[in-house]
């Protein structure tokens, strides 16, 4: 945590993420949230994914692209955080 950190970032029901260097292809997985309506789309996500992760593309590279679908249904739904 920094200064920069602002818990009302997370006291909310969106999707609150971190890009990894400012890439939009790979968000920060040490600190993010997802609201408890998408636990089970992730895991099953996730799952669908496993022969990705067993080829090396890294959860921080899934969890993108989890969030752009997700975005597409409902864009005003993400806060990206620096």
């Amino acid at each position: 945590m920094s200064e920069y950190f602002d818990i009302n970032n997370f006291n909310n029901n969106k999707i609150v993420i971190q890009y990894i260097h400012n890439n939009i292809n790979n968000v920060c997985t040490r600190l993010y949230k997802l609201p408890e309506k998408y636990v089970e789309e992730i895991k099953n996500f996730l799952q669908n994914n496993y022969n990705n992760m067993l080829n090396c593309i890294g959860y921080e590279c899934l969890i993108v692209v989890f969030i752009k679908i997700i975005e597409l249904i409902v864009s005003e739904q993400v806060i990206i955080y620096i």
